[in-house]
């Protein structure tokens, strides 16, 4: 039997006030929230057609507020795990002022969820300095051990120096930096769920689909199955068709270059203004760190979003609950790729800091830097993307994105150096199963990466 609103007024009221309560915490986008109250009001109110009979306005009423109730518990699990970390209540239930330390803290987390990674790992904290790993070297992820102290050696880079010390002694940092990562996380998926249909609309899909995001059409809708599946059948893939240039021509040198990508970070930098063609209004969360350039962490956030969209998983979590898709694990293997420095990592950070921020990099011819292998074992994703790797040499691109500090994004204009590696590479050649996989034929032309130190970064001063 369907339950109503009655079942949490309690519930809903002792969060209302609790919420109410806190002090001196930073707001979401503004936008985001106005327009998702009023999105969400005219769903409710909203009936089929004026001569609708009434069962199918309590149907429709019904679904408006189980979407709601969804939204609700997320929001409440957030609220909950984001008390946990503040002081003990004075009688009269109004929280102690946060510290100046906590908030910054806060803010920092709000800034690794949104440039490096939408997850922290067990065991990071407390850190310890890594002044020899490079977070971005392959062997980050040879072993769990190898990729921790890479999460380290990022979080050094991504954090204010004047929190270093804090990151290693303070008892509260962890507890601080993984609320605010969770709830940001939520924050973000939240704004890009609230315009999904104006996101995805270049696939000409439904929009009535992405009212919400538990609707039971989308588990057995054949236009989303094939955007997320191999031909639409079979496993959840992580080299999902949506995610290619050209969903129904998978070729490798397209992936990661859907423009449902650019849309998704477009609205993290600028808001869901900028769908629309507009440009003033309040700053989004991107330009409130004057980013000026896009991160592989932002990248990979955007593609597990747009899978997540395209499912029936009632909220974001590390593992969908309905489909079983490994989100967290996923989101790992696009950086893994994006961090190798490929011709073809190189030239998707190129597509996307053209597509977002206009930036286009100059030619340069570059020296080796030959990058150890690493021995795991081989999957059909793996040949797929090192297919990229295979030929002879052209010069390479300069969007390696080097994130190393603290407060805004600029753009050193350093020498750099663009590519374009053009490889056809025809899935239908691969094979999932246990069997040999057949060698494609590919045509392509590559380079060996550009040295770090001779590429342009992306700075958080």
């Amino acid at each position: 039997m369907p339950q109503t609103l009655d079942d949490d007024s309690d519930a809903g009221e002792n969060f209302e006030a609790d919420i109410d309560a806190v002090s001196g915490t930073e707001a979401s986008d503004g936008e985001d929230s106005s327009d998702n109250e009023l999105e969400t009001f005219r769903t409710i109110i909203s009936v089929p057609q004026p001569e609708a009979p009434m069962h199918e306005v309590r149907k429709a009423t019904q679904q408006a507020y189980n979407s709601l109730r969804v939204e609700f518990k997320a929001l409440k699990k957030d609220y909950l795990t984001l008390s946990a970390t503040v002081p003990a209540r004075s009688c009269n239930r109004a929280l102690k002022k946060t510290s100046a330390l906590d908030t910054k803290i806060t803010a920092e987390g709000k800034k690794y969820t949104l440039f490096y990674h939408f997850w922290v790992i067990p065991g990071v904290f407390p850190t310890t300095p890594q002044p020899d790993n490079d977070p971005r070297n392959p062997t980050r992820w040879a072993s769990p051990e190898a990729k921790l102290n890479g999460a380290m050696a990022e979080l050094y880079q991504c954090v204010s120096k004047d929190l270093h010390k804090s990151m290693e002694k303070y008892s509260s940092f962890d507890s601080l930096f993984r609320a605010a990562v969770s709830a940001e996380r939520s924050n973000i998926v939240h704004a890009i769920k609230s315009c999904a249909s104006l996101v995805f609309s270049s696939l000409k899909l439904d929009p009535t689909l992405f009212s919400s995001q538990t609707d039971a059409r989308k588990r057995d809708d054949h236009d989303l199955l094939c955007l997320l599946k191999k031909n639409g059948e079979g496993e959840y893939i992580r080299l999902a068709p949506v995610l290619f240039a050209r969903p129904d021509a998978m070729v490798a040198d397209e992936f990661l270059k859907n423009p449902v990508l650019v849309k998704i970070i477009q609205v993290e930098i600028y808001g869901k203004k900028i769908l629309s063609g507009k440009t003033k209004g309040q700053k989004a969360r991107g330009q409130r760190c004057n980013a000026q350039c896009v991160t592989e962490g932002l990248i990979a956030g955007a593609a597990v979003m747009a899978r997540f969209l395209l499912t029936h998983d009632p909220e974001f979590t590390a593992t969908g609950a309905e489909t079983k898709i490994n989100y967290q694990a996923d989101y790992d293997f696009y950086l893994e790729r994006l961090f190798k420095r490929t011709p073809w990592a190189l030239s998707v950070m190129d597509y996307f800091n053209k597509e977002v921020f206009n930036i286009t990099s100059k030619s340069l011819p570059t020296t080796s830097n030959d990058i150890p292998s690493i021995s795991q074992a081989r999957t059909w994703e793996d040949d797929l993307l090192d297919a990229l790797d295979s030929p002879a040499s052209i010069p390479a691109s300069s969007a390696v994105v080097d994130v190393v500090s603290h407060a805004s994004i600029s753009v050193n204009n350093a020498q750099s150096a663009s590519a374009t590696a053009q490889v056809q590479l025809d899935i239908s050649q691969l094979t999932l199963g246990s069997g040999p996989i057949v060698e494609p034929t590919a045509s392509a032309t590559r380079s060996v990466p550009p040295e770090p130190e001779a590429v342009g970064r992306c700075l958080l001063r």
